[in-house]
């Protein structure tokens, strides 16, 4: 019996040894590939891109896109800080079963890529944007028709200017939302809400407006939608 027991142990500390991993191909702005490989089976990844990071898993160069999320089918949690990116983000189609996504610090074209995510459940969203494409942000309706299983939404939105940035002191234009999620608002310089706005913020069960400004003078609102 021990000589069996000492097996199992001996196997099980192997076991490790042998998991299978894939490929992330990132391709760079010049051209070039940087690859990075993770275990196929893993639930989550996050994305580390600052040049101080120890544990980094993404390049410190621009790059235009990332090929192989397709190879990991158990992915439901992916995070990114601080990516050198600033396409439309479309390979996150490629992951199929995430539920939940982190986009921290990004730049990014558009929104219309959050449309396509039928499994997500919360979406953390820190965008940091070229001004070109503030009309994309809060113009543009962003259709969440899809996603039937969306519980939380964290939106801040900051546009970079030569010398910093600033707020636009919007809300994101996030239309036909399912299953009544939360949102919240953090400090995004909302001073005011247009009666579009209020119409939209009537999809979500709670509405969390943090820091913003408006914050002080909230009690005309509450009859329209549930602020907290």
């Amino acid at each position: 019996m021990k000589k069996i027991f000492s097996f199992v142990l001996i196997f099980l500390c192997i076991l490790p040894m042998f998991s299978e991993t894939e490929n992330l191909i990132f391709k760079l702005t010049d051209n070039t590939l940087e690859v990075f490989s993770f275990d196929k089976d893993s639930k989550s990844i996050t994305f580390f891109g600052s040049d101080n990071s120890k544990n980094r898993n993404q390049p410190l160069k621009e790059f235009i896109d990332i090929e192989g999320f397709s190879k990991f089918e158990q992915l439901e949690d992916m995070g990114f800080y601080w990516p050198k990116y600033r396409g439309d983000w479309n390979f996150l189609k490629d992951a199929k079963k995430l539920k939940s996504l982190g986009l921290i610090t990004v730049n990014a074209k558009s929104m219309d890529v959050l449309s396509d995510l039928e499994n997500i459940e919360v979406l953390e969203l820190d965008y940091f944007i070229d001004e070109i494409n503030l009309n994309n942000f809060l113009q543009k309706d962003i259709d969440f028709s899809k996603l039937k299983k969306l519980k939380k939404i964290i939106f801040n939105l900051r546009v970079k200017t030569k010398s910093g940035f600033y707020y636009p002191g919007r809300i994101p234009r996030f239309v036909n939302v399912q299953n009544s999620p939360e949102i919240y608002l953090g400090n995004n310089g909302i001073k005011d809400l247009q009666d579009s706005e209020i119409n939209m913020l009537k999809q979500y069960s709670i509405v969390h407006l943090g820091e913003n400004p408006i914050s002080k003078d909230i009690e005309k609102y509450k009859k329209d939608i549930n602020i907290k």
